[in-house]
């Protein structure tokens, strides 16, 4: 929560600009899951224990699964911390992925978390993806 200027009022007002940690990304329109989407969830989905950001990075390097861009229809491109962060965030809004519960707190580096959040699936979640994945990734 952060602190701004109101144009329309003169005053300065509390204004929230982020979501709380571990809210995650929702999507209310969003209708299927793109390629990325679903390799990171195919990945919460195997891995057996919780996963850092990092982690699933690895992961995705080491499978040598591409990052889908727009309009592209063979992947092709690289992924870096903030890409991963963003799907599991979206994965975590749609309730296919549960975060482990961490503190946040801000500092002179900015937003920050202890301890490191990390994201995996419930049995429920993961029989609820294997589904959506039958589905070609149609929600």
């Amino acid at each position: 929560m952060l602190v701004r200027f109101c144009p329309k009022y003169g005053s300065i007002c509390p204004v929230r600009t982020r979501a709380k940690i571990g809210e995650g990304t929702r999507i209310p329109q969003k209708k299927t899951l793109n390629l990325n989407q679903l390799a990171m969830g195919q990945i919460l989905s195997e891995s057996g224990r919780p996963l850092t950001v990092r982690q699933v990075q690895g992961i995705l390097y080491q499978k040598g699964i591409r990052r889908q861009q727009r309009r592209e229809k063979i992947p092709s491109g690289q992924w870096n911390y903030h890409q991963v962060q963003v799907e599991c965030s979206v994965l975590l809004g749609l309730k296919l992925a549960t975060m482990t519960r961490a503190k946040e707190f801000v500092d002179e580096y900015g937003f920050g978390a202890r301890p490191i959040p990390r994201y995996y699936m419930t049995e429920l979640q993961k029989e609820r993806f294997s589904e959506i994945k039958a589905r070609q990734g149609r929600l």
